[in-house]
């Protein structure tokens, strides 16, 4: 694919030294009405280019989430920025063409019946990052034996109305990842050692899971909560606290600078 990227699209490495998929802090707004937007031509180039990107950031280049994430919004009109981005997205990927997912477990199963399989996951939002129609970005990474095993970044279905409720969304995304991984697990009829911890770097959200009580201001939050809430009483999911420069998942939800990524 990056031999496609070169050979196809002229796409080559960048003369000045890319770390990062997008410009940190930058956030890719749809086309207005009136603003100038690829031709026909070019918008089937950029289709074509964010395809690859898309193939490999499902397949072994997790860290092109969010930046792919926004190129994505703007498939059937880009602009310029847009056309930018997905360029220089493209030459990140040339300029660092032998990094890749590595799965690489801190234990081994010996085969042995007893031997628990741990599960986690950590999750992050940025609060009404799409400019034109203030949904959220959502990403969330899930691990076996610490190994990456499900790694996503998407935009929130709906409007949410705080930053709270963003983090409960992601988290909830989360855990469905992880309670999958779960069933597969048992649906072999191997084990797992619970509770599965799941990270969040929001307390404000880490305590309304660990909370019963429900105010006016969160009640409509209570359907997706209450799932987790059960599973956290039933020893199933533990909720704790974890900074936010020790969350993965941030880049799935943002564009940072070279150090944080």
């Amino acid at each position: 694919l990056i031999k496609k990227l070169r050979d196809e699209f002229d796409i080559e490495e960048s003369g000045r030294k890319i770390t990062t998929p997008a410009k940190a802090g930058s956030v890719l707004e749809r086309p207005k009405e009136g603003d100038t937007v690829l031709s026909r031509k070019k918008q089937s180039t950029y289709r074509s280019i964010q395809g690859i990107l898309q193939y490999m950031t499902g397949c072994s280049r997790l860290e092109l989430g969010n930046a792919v994430r926004e190129t994505a919004r703007q498939n059937s009109g880009a602009t310029e920025e847009a056309s930018e981005q997905l360029q220089r997205t493209a030459q990140y990927v040339i300029a660092t063409e032998n990094r890749g997912l590595m799965l690489k477990p801190t234990r081994k199963w010996d085969g042995k019946k007893g031997f628990k399989f741990k599960i986690r996951g950590k999750s992050d939002s940025t609060y009404a990052v799409c400019a034109d129609d203030r949904k959220s970005g959502l990403g969330w990474c899930v691990y076996l034996e610490d190994a990456v095993i499900s790694a996503k970044s998407a935009t929130g279905k709906i409007v949410m109305l705080s930053v709270t409720e963003t983090e409960i969304a992601a988290a909830v995304c989360c855990v469905q990842d992880m309670m999958f991984a779960y069933r597969i697990i048992l649906s072999i009829e191997l084990e797992v050692d619970l509770p599965m911890v799941l990270e969040v770097d929001n307390k404000g959200a880490v305590d309304w899971f660990n909370n019963w009580s429900v105010g006016g201001r969160t009640r409509h939050m209570d359907t997706k909560a209450m799932w987790i809430r059960e599973l956290k009483e039933k020893g199933i999911v533990k909720i704790i606290w974890t900074p936010g420069d020790e969350n993965e998942s941030d880049i799935l939800t943002k564009n940072v600078d070279g150090p944080l990524f």
